[in-house]
């Protein structure tokens, strides 16, 4: 594409509007750089190794105008730009749960959920949530993850009931120990939502093989990511919320470990991108919120399946999010979404960018796309001989030729850039380099004073207000189990040895008051035997209860302590101590 097109097409608009994606001239040429806010979305194909970071993430975290969000691998980002984008007024949030070592802000994607006032909006957001990061991979398993996110929904609303409203806390109710129908009977019997009472009802009516299965797959799908202690303290509340990302210009850093251990990570990637896309849908922005949302989603075919992400890539822009997708191959988006869904994400993305493909179908891919041309061929013959057919003849055809063909492509300079934008003719660029760069190179080098992470001091603090609430947590739960085992004793009436009963009914028809009387019954309450494979259960009754009499012989019982060894129900109901 010449010149004066790109600039007809809006290409060297000023950098900050839109993704900055590469220049028309060398890396430390006074060239401008290739940039429209006209294509609010991109997607960049590049290897390991191929420069996507200086070319691509760096120089738009330097320059763009407004909030950003970007999946940090490594925490390299945060260390490049992190204080140039505090400079510009940013509020900086450095999200690592799993850097060993360093503070790390904390992110709790339940609180938004927690602040809706309507109990049933609050459920079908539980349930969108977990449909939106627990994935498998095996599709004859989704019937079973299913009931598996049932029983996350139910243990959310639980956990939201009981103030505890954490992943961690989700997890701690699905996965506890010893009989989990008995379990979730009790968590029925305890919820107030008739909505969760059912479903852990259900549960708990389901046979264990298939129970066992749909926790099995939502531990698998996800969930057992909130085992790790670290996840847990860095979810269990939130420094920061994506509703405010509009209203004032922020910077959060997700900061994951490299390329072999993001896939380990990835539930909670997810989870954090997809609740950042939903809190953006929620509304379009207001007159108090003018700063667009840049965001960068690196490695996004090691996160596995983003529903989300192709389904609000053509709305994204009425919600002020600017997104950019880097992938390494063609076929890695095709093996998680499929040939139609990847395709869809292409032409969301407007803008593609490609950086020396490696892979034969991602050569043949942007090949195809680059289109062809025509080109004249001429050919000559000559015949030999006497007559009028003898001497030479000329043809001419003309015949299409592929502007990139596919081995071209994979030998593409390490400079050169391939653009290919909706409906414009395909750009051949140079990529950026920041540090050589000279506009960038200034703004990189002016970068002074110590990273924006948060204060150790400060983390430590909140890891032990978190052991704290976590304790309290505990204690809560043992109070509950306390007060539930009280309420049951407290409905528990004494069943008196047969000759027991018969003294006392001979004392009512006016039978001996003496002292011997008194020592008879003390002598015919024994402790009974203890049942096998029974819990033996200490508890004082007052057999006042049942007899109403005032006399010493009755006085005698109740200071009677008797053990009780058995508690069945009677027909009525009612809790029996039975003696054998």
């Amino acid at each position: 594409m010449f010149r004066r097109e790109l600039k007809a097409n809006k290409f060297f608009q000023k950098p900050g509007r839109g993704f900055v994606v590469a220049k028309m001239g060398s890396p430390n040429s006074r060239a401008k750089f290739l940039c429209s806010a006209s294509f609010p979305h991109c997607l960049m194909v590049a290897p390991t190794g191929s420069g996507k970071g200086i070319n691509f993430v760096v120089p738009n975290l330097l320059l763009f105008s407004g909030s950003a969000v970007v999946l940090d691998v490594k925490g390299e980002n945060f260390e490049l730009t992190s204080r140039h984008r505090r400079s510009m007024g940013d509020k900086i949030w450095r999200f690592a749960p799993l850097d060993w070592g360093k503070p790390s802000h904390r992110y709790n994607p339940l609180d938004r959920i927690t602040a809706l006032p309507d109990p049933d909006q609050r459920q079908m957001e539980i349930r969108l949530l977990a449909e939106l990061f627990l994935q498998t991979e095996d599709d004859s398993m989704k019937g079973l993850l299913d009931g598996g996110i049932d029983l996350f929904v139910a243990c959310g609303i639980f956990a939201m009931e009981r103030g505890k409203a954490t992943l961690g806390e989700i997890y701690r109710l699905a996965s506890a120990g010893g009989d989990k129908q008995k379990q979730y009977l009790t968590y029925a019997d305890r919820v107030k939502s008739p909505a969760a009472r059912l479903m852990f009802e259900r549960l708990a009516s389901t046979n264990d093989r298939t129970l066992t299965s749909y926790l099995s797959l939502l531990m698998t799908s996800g969930l057992s990511l909130w085992s790790n202690p670290a996840i847990d303290r860095a979810t269990e509340t939130s420094d920061f919320s994506f509703h405010d990302f509009r209203r004032t210009p922020q910077t959060a850093y997700f900061v994951a470990p490299p390329h072999d251990k993001i896939k380990a990570l990835a539930p909670l990637v997810r989870l954090f991108f997809s609740d950042l896309l939903s809190s953006l849908h929620t509304h379009e922005p207001k007159s108090d919120e003018p700063w667009p949302v840049m965001i960068m989603l690196d490695e996004f075919d090691m996160l596995g399946r983003m529903p989300i992400v192709a389904d609000s890539i053509k709305t994204l822009r009425s919600y002020g999010g600017h997104l950019a997708i880097v992938t390494q191959t063609i076929p890695a988006l095709d093996k998680i979404y499929g040939e139609d869904t990847r395709m869809s994400l292409q032409g969301g993305a407007g803008v593609k960018i490609y950086l020396a493909p490696a892979d034969p179908r991602t050569k043949a891919e942007l090949s195809a796309a680059v289109g062809k041309t025509t080109h004249r061929v001429t050919s000559r013959s000559k015949t030999i001989g006497k007559g009028p057919f003898s001497g030479i003849n000329v043809s001419e055809r003309t015949e299409d030729r592929d502007l990139l063909p596919e081995d071209e492509a994979g030998r593409l300079h390490e400079d050169t850039v391939i653009i290919l934008a909706n409906g414009q003719h395909p750009i051949k660029a140079t990529r950026i380099k920041y540090f050589d760069d000279r506009l960038l190179k200034p703004i990189f080098l002016a970068q002074k004073g110590q990273l924006p992470a948060p204060d150790p001091k400060d983390a430590a603090i909140r890891d032990l207000q978190g052991n704290l609430v976590r304790a309290v947590a505990q204690i809560d739960d043992l109070s509950n189990q306390v007060q539930t085992i009280a309420q049951q004793r407290s409905r528990i009436r004494p069943v008196l040895p047969e000759g027991l009963i018969s003294q006392v009914q001979n004392k009512e028809n006016g039978g001996d008051n003496s002292g011997s009387s008194r020592d008879a019954i003390n002598e015919n309450i024994q402790e009974p035997r203890v049942p096998k494979r029974m819990r033996k259960v200490n508890m004082s009754i007052r057999p006042d209860d049942l007899v109403g009499s005032g006399d010493d012989n009755v006085r005698a019982l109740i200071q009677t302590t008797v053990k009780v060894d058995k508690i069945t129900p009677d027909d009525d109901g009612a809790a029996v101590a039975a003696a054998e």
